[in-house]
């Protein structure tokens, strides 16, 4: 019980720190490259930790709260479009593991909103108290991560 309080204290505060910092930066021409490319990763691992909070809240068999991360998964997925304007290959930090290849904002958008759409369908569920249902979801959002990865995520 403390560790799932842990975890879910922890992907509030990295979910609010990354919002607030997407603030300026998905404004046309406020951020710099490095502040964007920043950005990306705090998206990335604010979906990492809301994720592992709603297999840990699944495995237990509890499903209250999890409709709250998929809505901030929902909201992190409106906003990582606007991130994916320009590569910005300069400016990855030494040390960066990825980095974004470039594509046609179309399919960006597309694929956002099939995560998006993943996600609602999970806070749905989890408001419906659909355990049953539960697992499935949360996979398939998880596979709608992948998506967009295969295609625009290279390895440095």
């Amino acid at each position: 019980m403390r560790m799932r309080i842990v975890l879910l204290g922890a992907a509030v505060v990295v979910v609010a720190v990354a919002a607030a910092f997407a603030l300026d930066v998905i404004r046309p021409g406020a951020a710099t490259p490095a502040q964007v490319v920043a950005a990306r990763q705090a998206a990335m691992f604010s979906n990492a930790g809301l994720f592992g909070d709603i297999k840990a809240k699944a495995a237990a068999g509890s499903i209250k709260g999890i409709a709250v991360n998929a809505r901030a998964l929902m909201v992190i997925g409106a906003a990582v479009p606007t991130l994916l304007t320009d590569r910005y290959m300069d400016a990855y930090p030494p040390g960066y593991k990825f980095f974004f290849k470039g594509g046609p904002i179309a399919d960006i958008e597309d694929k956002a909103q099939g995560f998006i759409n993943a996600a609602e369908a999970l806070a749905v569920a989890a408001d419906k108290g659909d355990t049953a249902s539960i697992d499935g979801l949360s996979n398939a959002l998880f596979a709608s991560c992948g998506m967009c990865h295969a295609s625009y995520r290279g390895a440095m």
